[in-house]
């Protein structure tokens, strides 16, 4: 999934992999340096959420990294993915 400015150009993009029917996996998210902390990231993540929603995905999961800013989105820590988790 990407995101991009109002000329089009590429500004960040969000990395998934679908595990199963219902479960996908969240690799990364990226954001270009100039539009950081300008809510592109958060804008990525509603949009993701939504879409996983729409598609009837049930659970979104991720690595450790940046744990403090994945809870803001209601990620939990969950041994059973061996990461972050969130229910959709």
């Amino acid at each position: 999934m990407i995101a991009v400015n109002e000329r089009g150009h590429l500004i960040g993009g969000l990395f998934y992999k679908q595990q199963d029917e219902r479960i996908v996996h969240m690799e990364k998210i990226v954001v270009a340096d100039y539009y950081r902390k300008k809510g592109v990231s958060d804008s990525i993540l509603t949009e993701f959420f939504s879409r996983m929603h729409d598609e009837h995905i049930q659970f979104v999961t991720t690595g450790f990294f940046r744990p403090e800013y994945f809870y803001r989105f209601g990620f939990k820590t969950e041994r059973k993915y061996a990461g972050l988790v969130k229910q959709i």
